[in-house]
C-alpha cells in the first residue's frame, strides 16, 4: 500500500479531461473547478496521460514599426564676438543686480560685486564674460 499519493477514479479523470482538453480551460481553472490543491495536479495528469491542450489560434503578427529617427544634432549657438566690456563707473552689488545684468563676480568678500553689463540672451553673463566662462574644447593632437 502506498503511503503518499492520490488515487484517481475514472469519473474524476474523465471530468478533468473534459475540462482541460474539450473545453480548453487552463490548468488553474480546472484545478479550481475540481477543488484540487494546485494546477500542478492537473498538469501532471495531463502529461502522464498524454492529453494535448488545444492552443488558441495564433495572433496576427504586430505591424512592424519604423525605427525612430534621431533628431538632428543640436547646432552650437553662433560664436559670440567678445569685446572687453565697458566697465561701469562702479560695480553693481550682486544682490542688487537686475534681470539682464551680468553676474560675473568682480570683487569677492562680504558684499560681492558683479559686472552689471547687459547679458547674452539666455545667459547670466555679458558677451566678454560668457566667452571666458565657456571656452571651446581644444582638439586632441594624435
Amino acid at each position: 500500500m502506498r503511503k503518499f499519493g492520490y488515487y484517481w477514479d475514472d469519473d474524476q479523470l474523465e471530468e478533468m479531461r473534459k475540462l482541460y482538453v474539450d473545453e480548453n480551460k487552463t490548468a488553474s481553472e480546472v484545478a479550481k473547478a475540481l477543488s484540487l490543491a494546485s494546477r500542478n495536479v492537473v498538469l501532471r495528469q495531463a502529461q502522464k496521460r498524454g492529453w494535448q491542450h488545444h492552443e488558441p489560434p495564433p495572433k496576427p503578427p504586430k505591424p512592424v514599426k519604423e525605427p525612430r529617427r534621431r533628431p538632428p544634432p543640436k547646432r552650437a549657438p553662433p560664436p559670440i564676438v567678445a569685446q572687453e566690456p565697458a566697465r561701469p563707473a562702479r560695480p553693481v552689488p550682486f544682490l542688487s543686480r537686475r534681470f539682464g545684468q551680468c553676474a560675473w563676480i568682480l570683487v569677492e568678500g562680504a558684499a560681492p560685486m558683479c559686472c552689471g553689463q547687459p547679458t547674452v540672451t539666455g545667459s547670466s553673463w555679458c558677451p566678454a564674460h560668457y566667452k571666458r566662462a565657456f571656452q571651446p574644447k581644444k582638439s586632441r593632437a594624435a
